[in-house]
This record gives structure tokens, sequence and C-alpha cells, in this order.
């Protein structure tokens, strides 16, 4: 008697090769400054895989000098810093920053505990402000706090 060409009933498949994603850049023209905002915000991301850290992101002597100095934030429910005021690191992706990794040292603001909380987002932002005016706001305290890091020496 002759067999079948079947060994078992069971079908064994070999495991798929993992999927390598590549990033390109689609071509696009573009004019005005308004038509380059709306092309970079089109294209994605514009990395697939994570970046490595940028060396002396760190920096402890900026972070220690938050200790007992004004907030500069400064939105409105401001307790005015003192003892609450801590580094507060710029809440964007331009501050090489991602899930679980601080932005740079450099791009921050000093900010009391409230500020803080509304610029990371685990407050509301105050009746009236959206999150564009949140930003706005960071970012003239990053200014007033480079001034006052000028001054200490540390920038």
């Amino acid at each position: 008697m002759k067999r079948s060409g079947f060994r078992s009933n069971v079908v064994k498949f070999a495991p798929k090769p993992a999927k390598v994603i590549e990033y390109t850049p689609r071509a696009r023209t573009v004019e005005g400054p308004a038509g380059l905002v709306s092309a970079v915000l089109a294209s994605g991301p514009a990395r697939a895989s994570v970046m490595p850290k940028t060396a002396g992101r760190k920096d402890q002597r900026i972070r220690d000098s938050a200790r007992g100095e004004v907030c500069t934030i400064r939105l409105p429910g401001c307790d005015g810093g003192g003892a609450t005021t801590v580094w507060c690191h710029l809440p964007e992706a331009v501050a090489d920053r991602g899930l679980g990794i601080k932005g740079i040292d450099a791009l921050g603001a000093y900010g009391c505990a409230s500020c803080h909380d509304i610029v990371d987002r685990r407050a509301d932002p105050p009746e009236g402000y959206t999150l564009d005016a949140v930003a706005l706001a960071f970012y003239r305290a990053l200014a007033r706090s480079f001034v006052i890091l000028k001054r200490k020496g540390l920038a």
C-alpha cells in the first residue's frame, strides 16, 4: 500500500521577516513662509527610527538654579514661585525631547508648580487661554529665563 505525500496534518509556517520602514521625503515645491509651514506639517515625521540623544543635554547647574527663583511663565493662577519653582523643559519636539526623554536643559524656563502643570498639560489652561497662548507664554518665559541664566553665568 502506498502512502500519500502528506506527512502530518499540522502545517508549519516560517516566520515572516521583519518589515523595514524607510523614510523618503516627498518632493514639494512651495513658495512663501505659510506654504513652507504647511509642507512641513503635511510631510509627517522626518525620522522613522529613534535619534540618538544629544550629548551635553543635561546641566544640573541650571536645574539647581531654580531653587527660590521667581516664576517667569506668569500664567493666571501663578503663585509667584519661590519654594515651588522648578526648571520647566520646553514641551515640544524641537527641544530634542521624546517619550521618556526630557528636552535639552538650555531650552527651558523657571516655573512655579501651577504654571508647570499647565505647560506640561497636567492641568487645563486658564479660562480664555488656548494651547497656543500657553505656548507663547512659555516662549516668553524662555527668553526671560535665558537672561537670568546669563546673569548667573550659566548660559
